[in-house]
């Protein structure tokens, strides 16, 4: 197992004691990293000049003991497409021909992959003021990581126990990105925690498999200085290119690319049911296949999600 090195240094204020002292070794690593913007006050198509339609965090998950191999599925990456002098990927930055061979790869390598998707016009209207009490700028990035990490934890917990017999530890590791203090994010997922030991949680239908997370091996590093992180962002920008923009009177929007979603498939996650939809890949809010085309629902139904039959009201916190 490659040695895990400290990342970016998080302070807990007063709710420090949540931290596990005696957590189980780790025995998975999750990178997280996203595409698309955070902002949910001024969004595209309904404001002329806002953020992006669609928010995407993707999560690229290793067993531990294979943890040194991102770095040579990296260079491998950057060896066919003859890029060896990039110092980092950013899928964003591809050919649509390299995007498309960069996802065929990952097709193919021991890892699982999970996506969380949000149609951010469908939150129009909506807050959620207890995640803003903990950081009202980046409420909804860590809203979204943590129904991501709900999916991950769950899944990695039924793998453990299958495997080892009893829990191990899930790594977390977030690519930072400028305006984002993830200090917060930890404070409020120590807070979560918290609720859900006394039995207190305000969403009632989801939670982590908190036996699995050690709120210490929660980190954040820049892009570039961790492969696994690379990869992570092939994950969340795939399903972000296959997603087609809706048309804007006068603008260029993008067209959906969903080939680059539709390989991973043999990567993504598969819940208790053997479907994707719901643990690999989601859509939040969970009535928001409601509020988009035929053509942006499509790589949600090809994951397995059922065409919706009548509009619903956006969820409770």
């Amino acid at each position: 197992m490659e040695a895990f090195h400290p990342g970016c240094t998080f302070r807990l204020g007063r709710l420090a004691p949540t931290i596990h002292s005696m957590a189980p070794p780790v025995g998975y690593v999750a990178y997280i990293d996203e595409a698309g913007d955070d902002g949910v006050k001024r969004v595209r198509p309904l404001d002329p000049v806002g953020g992006t339609e669609w928010f995407t965090i993707g999560a690229f998950v290793v067993e531990a003991q294979v943890n040194s191999q991102p770095r040579e599925w990296l260079s491998r990456i950057l060896t066919d497409m003859r890029a060896k002098q990039r110092k980092d990927l950013h899928f964003a930055e591809l050919s649509p021909e390299r995007r498309q061979a960069v996802s065929d790869f990952m097709s193919g390598l021991p890892a699982r992959y999970f996506v969380g998707i949000s149609h951010k016009p469908s939150l129009r209207g909506y807050r959620n003021e207890r995640a803003e009490r903990i950081a009202k700028q980046n409420w909804f990035y860590n809203w979204m990581a943590r129904l991501l990490l709900e999916q991950v934890t769950k899944y990695c917990r039924g793998h453990a126990m299958r495997k080892y017999g009893e829990p191990r530890t899930v790594r977390v590791e977030f690519s930072t990105r400028g305006g984002h203090r993830y200090s917060r994010t930890l404070d409020y997922l120590a807070r979560i925690q918290l609720q859900s030991a006394n039995n207190r949680l305000h969403l009632k239908a989801g939670d982590l498999a908190w036996d699995m997370v050690d709120l210490s091996q929660i980190v954040s590093f820049p892009h570039a200085n961790r492969p696994g992180l690379q990869l992570a962002d092939v994950v969340a920008s795939a399903f972000y290119q296959a997603l087609p923009e809706t048309p804007i009177i006068g603008q260029q929007v993008r067209v959906g690319r969903p080939s680059y979603a539709q390989v991973l498939k043999p990567r993504i996650a598969e819940g208790p049911n053997g479907k994707h939809f719901g643990r690999g890949v989601f859509l939040w809010p969970v009535d928001g296949l409601h509020r988009i085309s035929d053509e942006q629902r499509s790589i949600f139904e090809f994951y397995g999600a059922q065409r919706p039959r009548k509009a619903a009201g956006i969820p409770a916190p």
